[in-house]
This record gives structure tokens, sequence and C-alpha cells, in this order.
């Protein structure tokens, strides 16, 4: 039975070179417009019980019908869940080459591939893969006969007109731009898609329990215990018994004294008339005899450590078992090359985590290159139109009350119009045209203004990567650029921004808008999530009428209460202040100025329990899918490393007896790195 395949592409070059290929590999194949929309489609043929194809070929920029998002993920997370046996493949015709970053992406969101543009060059290498995604026989001699034909596919495209063909360009250039913006939340949030885990798999060589902070009481443990008064016979027989039993725990009359070792043990026995000596004798004789040197360690420390302590023992007794000490004053032994083998594991483990977050990092560095660059183009796109706009909207103020004057003025030469005139004036409502035109205009270039401020302050962001050395950067410049950058999302949460008098500092202004974003985002993110699940009950209570403390005269407090209900809130301030003091002998010691950013919100703040790791690399509080846990990581980074400052953080940032809400970050910048380093 033939396999069929569902294709849609953008391109009709491609779409009839790919019908004519894959026809000759006797697949049937069914050519979408591709203004189709194919999720749709392929979700109403599964309610109705239709076969589904064997396989989708779409093109990667096809969005959804009256928008600009794209379909290529959520029809691979679609086919995933609903009917992976139909495979996926996704294609970008815009491209001759698909990079590494590409192709991962694609595949994490369930496609079985993402092929470039389909040449001659690359046909048989394309097709030959599609073949075997569906687990078909490759047919090279009809490609063979296809490629040779002189004449193999019809590309002839009817003449156009000159407005055809240019607006045929128009619609290009658009649906292009309109491709390339959607792709950016797709490369954002790439990285959170499925597949993509924090933390390393284990091998199958690891044991299943082997973690970084695996403890000693969590490994095997043996528990044999014998009174010091049995017989040598006794333990003897147990050790015989239990070959891979390491000692015994010693006990007089229940409580624990010691620990023999089966080797220690075994020695002794060994030795000329050992065995009359000890056989039909009490442990104690033994047992004080071998004076054993044992070390006894917390159930609770780590494999790490208790391989430090065992390591630092004197060498002849290295090998010994260890005592672990558990609650209620129960102990057993530990084999040491069980510790030895665990801690191995442990260094395999933490040597696999090492490397997945160094490619991590390359990925995520990687796909920001390639998210500047797509930026930068979008930008570039926008601006030459929007420059456009806004350099001929002067000329149409003026061109616009010019002919409104001289409209007054026939008006007043002409008292008595005619009756056509009159007609003219009522059809077309004169009047509000002469009085909203103006208005029309000041929102025509109020718009252009905010187009204008958005384009710099992507290709502020877009240039990033491009500094190699510091230089004289506005803070609060970045500040605004990644608000407008941020605006949509801001839509319902109020934003106050307290801004001081700043210098110009040494730094990378597309880093420190990277922190910028990063940091409002997040607190944009937790409160939006916060609004969503707070119900009636809990708003009252999220209601600034709560009693809060506040110092009144001689240190009484005194309880104030507010009226104003809670409203999502975020609050920026900036300020200049000097860290350190220099007494009036000492000139020689240089002070240094810093610039504190302040990004502070009303949310439901961050659990004490979790800020030790806040920054750490791959911790994050939100959902699978929604973040890479390599956020703050990152800024943290850039503010410590690249910019030699400090990175606070402050939670909760308002605390009253009812009300404890609130989160703060405190980001120190100093004003000039090449004082800052001589002080240092």
């Amino acid at each position: 039975m033939k396999k069929s395949i569902l294709l849609v592409q953008l391109s009709e070059e491609q779409g009839k070179l790919w019908q004519a290929v894959l026809t000759s590999q006797q697949f049937d194949v069914t050519w979408k417009s591709p203004n189709t929309d194919i999720l749709n489609l392929i979700e109403q043929m599964h309610r109705e019980g239709k076969k589904l194809p064997d396989a989708i070929v779409a093109d990667i920029g096809l969005r959804s019908a009256g928008s600009s998002a794209l379909l290529a993920s959520p029809l691979c997370r679609w086919c995933s869940e609903f009917h992976p046996e139909t495979k996926v493949i996704l294609t970008n015709p815009r491209q001759t080459q698909i990079r590494q970053v590409e192709q991962r992406w694609a595949i994490r969101q369930g496609a079985s591939d993402l092929l470039p543009r389909l040449d001659k060059q690359n046909l048989i290498d394309l097709v030959s893969k599609i073949s075997g995604f569906l687990g078909c026989q490759f047919l090279k001699a009809p490609l063979d006969k296809l490629m040779g034909h002189p004449e193999p596919i019809d590309l002839a495209v009817k003449p156009q007109t000159e407005a055809d063909e240019r607006k045929s360009i128009r619609k290009s250039a658009t649906d292009d731009l309109a491709r390339k913006m959607a792709l950016i939340p797709l490369m954002v949030m790439s990285s959170g898609s499925k597949g993509d885990t924090h933390s390393p798999a284990v091998s199958t060589s690891l044991n299943h329990h082997v973690s970084l902070d695996l403890t000693i009481q969590d490994m095997r443990l043996y528990d044999f215990a014998i009174e010091l008064d049995s017989l040598g016979l006794a333990l003897r027989k147990v050790f015989q018994e239990n070959p891979r039993l390491p000692g015994a725990i010693i006990l007089n009359r229940g409580i624990y004294v010691g620990m023999i070792s089966r080797k220690r043990f075994l020695e002794f026995l060994s030795r000329p008339y050992g065995l009359e000596l000890y056989n039909k004798r009490p442990i104690k004789v033994l047992f004080e005899q071998l004076n054993p040197e044992f070390l006894v360690l917390d159930g609770n420390i780590s494999v790490v450590m208790a391989m430090q302590s065992c390591l630092q023992r004197p060498q002849h007794v290295i090998y010994e078992p260890i005592v672990v000490r558990l609650e209620g004053g129960v102990h057993k032994l530990l084999d040491v090359h069980d510790l030895f083998l665990t801690q191995s594991q442990i260094h395999e483990l933490a040597t696999q985590l090492l490397r997945e977050q160094t490619q991590d990092r390359m990925i995520q560095t990687e796909k920001m290159a390639s998210l500047g660059q797509m930026v930068a183009e979008i930008s570039h796109d926008v601006r030459t139109p929007v420059n456009f706009i806004y350099s001929n909207i002067d000329y149409l103020s003026t061109y616009t009350e010019q002919l409104i004057q001289l409209l007054a003025a026939y008006e007043n030469a002409l008292p008595q119009p005619s009756q056509k005139i009159t007609e003219l004036k009522e059809e077309a409502n004169y009047g509000f045209i002469k009085e909203d035109l103006p208005k029309v205009i000041k929102g025509i270039r109020f718009g252009s203004e905010q187009l204008m401020r958005l384009v710099s302050g992507l290709q502020s962001f877009s240039r990033m990567d491009e500094q190699m050395l510091p230089s004289d950067t506005d803070v609060n410049a970045c500040i605004e650029n990644s608000l407008i950058i941020l605006d949509t999302r801001l839509t319902n949460i109020r934003v106050i921004k307290n801004f001081g008098k700043l210098p110009l500092i040494q730094g990378f202004q597309g880093q420190l808008m990277q922190v910028f974003l990063n940091l409002i985002g997040n607190a944009t993110d937790a409160l939006l999530e916060f609004t969503a699940k707070s119900s009636v009950a809990t708003t009252d209570f999220l209601t600034h009428s709560s009693t809060m403390q506040v110092s009144g005269e001689k240190g009484s407090s005194t309880s104030v209460l507010e009226s104003e209900p809670w409203h999502p809130q975020i609050e920026i301030s900036t300020s200049l202040g000097i860290l350190g003091q220099s007494s009036e002998t000492d000139s020689s010691k240089t002070i240094a100025q810093w610039v504190s950013v302040k990004i502070s919100d009303n949310g439901p703040g961050i659990p004490k329990e979790i800020q030790a790791q806040i920054f750490e690399t791959f911790f994050t509080t939100k959902g699978s899918g929604r973040g890479t846990g390599l956020g703050l990581t990152i800024c943290h980074q850039i503010v410590t490393e690249k910019h030699q400052g400090k990175l606070n953080l402050r939670s909760p940032y308002y605390a009253g007896s009812l009300l404890t809400i609130g989160t703060e970050f405190e980001i120190l910048l100093p004003v000039d790195l090449n004082a800052l380093g001589k002080r240092d």
C-alpha cells in the first residue's frame, strides 16, 4: 500500500519540485495551498475518523490563518501527542544549509528532521531521508530519470504586469518579515521545549539512586552485630556463610563498643594456632589483642566527604570498613569498596553534568547570537518604512494646513457656493474632516515616534555581541529601551520609574539591556501568574488595608491603614552613590562611584528556602517549557564578571504584620571600570 504524504510549501517552485521527486518514489502526494490551516485540517480529519497522512512535509514558515503565529511547533506537538504515526518533516527553503541549533530545535518540537532548500545537489540525500523515515526503499532510478529529463518540472510562470510585479515584491517582503518576527518567540522558548532536561541522564553503569548529594546512610549498609562474650567460632561461621560481609559490630550487653573487620579477623585466625586460640574463646579476647582502629561517621555525611575522611586514614587501615552512626544510636557497616565505587560513579555523573552544562551554555550562546542577528535584520527592515513615514509627516502636516487655509479662502470668496459643492460637502462630512484631519496626523506622528524608539531599542539589543570593549553607556536609556521592548507585556502592570541623574558608565550596552529585560520580564511573569491564580479572597487579603508597622517618635511603632487595593506593580529606581570611605589624611585612596539600579515588584516574593539557589545554573521556579534556568545565572555573570558589579536579592520586599510580599533585585555598577581596577 502506498504511503501518503501531505505537502505544504510557501514557494510554488519548491512545492512542484517536492511533488515531482516524492511522486517518483511511489508516494501518494497531496499538495495543499500555503493558505490552508494545516493544523485545523488534520484535527478535523482526526475527529471525523479519516485516515491521516503517513507524513507531512511542511514549510517552517507556515502561519495560522489571519495571524503571524507559526504553525510548525503546534503541528509537531499535536502529531506527537495524538497521532505519532504521522511523521512531520519541516523544510526551510530560504536556507541552503541547516545549522545544528535549528535542527535541534525542530527535533525538540517533535519533528523528524528540518531540511534545507531542495535542489539538484541535495535532492538524492533529502529524498532518501524521507524514505527512511517512512520505512520505504529509496528508488534511485526514477530520480535519475527525472533529473536527466530536459524539462522534468514545469516552472513556467505567467508574465506579470509592472503593477502585479510591484505587488508581488511587497507581499514577498511583508511575508518574509512576518516569518522572521514569528520565529523570535520560538527561538527564545526552544531551550525549554520537550526533550530539553535540566538534569543529566544517568548511564546504565550507574546505580539508579546515585546523585551528587548522596549521603552514606543512603548506600548499602551491613547490619550485623555480635556480643563480646560470644565465641569466635560463631563469628567465623557468620563470615563463612556471608562472604560479602565486611565486618561485625561489637556490642557489650547491647551497647556499641567497636568493630572487627573480616580481613583482620581472618588474618588472626590464619596465624599458627589461631583457630585453637580464638575459636572457643570469647570474641573479647581477640578484640583486646586486635586493638582495632576504626572510622566512625554520621550517616548524613555526603559520599564525597566520607571518601576524603577515608583516604586520610593510615595506609594499613585504609581499606577497613567504616562504621556509620544512624539515628537512635544504631550502628551499621559500610564496605570501603562500595564507597570507592559510588565515588567513581558520582565523579562520572559530575563530569557528565558539567559537559551538559557546557553544551547548554554553548546552545544558549549560539541561540542568542542567532536571535540578535534576526532582531538586527528585522529592525533594519522596519526602520526604512518607518523613516519614510516619519520624514514625510511634517510635509503632510504642512500641506494639510495649507489646503485647509485655501479652502477657507474659497469659502470667504464664495459665500454662496453652488448646489453641487454644498452636496459634496455634506456627503463628505466636510466639517468633521476639517476638524479631525489634524488629529489623525498627530496620531500618525505619535505612532511613528513610538516605532522609532522601538526600533532603536531592538538595534541596541542586537548589538550586544558586537562590543569587545566597554564604552560609554547610559543606564537610564538602557532601561527605557528595555521597557519599550516589553511594552506589550506590561499592559496591565503599573510601572513606576524613579530615575536619578546618572553619569555615563563604562559598560556593555547590549548586555546590560539583556539583564534589565530578564529581571523585568521575570517580575512581569510572577505578577501575571499571581494575578491569574488569585481568587476574590486572595485579592481582598492583598489589599494595602492591612496593618503596617512604621516608626513613630522616640522609636515607638504606629499602625497605619492604607485603603489602596492591590494592583500588580513594578518599581524601577536609579541613583548614584559612593562605596567606601576615605580619611582626610589618606589622599591616595581612590573612591569609586557606583550606579544603583533597583527593580522591585509587589508579587508573592521568593521563598527563603530557595533564595540561596536563585543564581545557580539550571535552577528555575517556572514550569516545564517556560524556563531554562539560565536567565539569572547569565545576569549574575554579566553584572559580576563583565562589569565587576554586584547583583543582590531582597525578598520579601514589603513586610508587615499581615502582608509579606515583594521581591527586589539591586544591581550595583561601577561608573569607571579602570578606576575600580586601580582601587582593587
